[in-house]
């Protein structure tokens, strides 16, 4: 159980890092955009 948890884990700091980057990317379309 624990273990599964700690895959869960580092599944979900993966997609918070891929969700951070894309954000980035939406804020610098937005800059060019303006």
């Amino acid at each position: 159980m624990f273990v599964r948890f700690k895959s869960n884990l580092s599944r979900f700091t993966l997609l918070m890092k891929m969700n951070e980057s894309f954000h980035d990317e939406v804020c610098r379309l937005a800059a060019i955009m303006k």
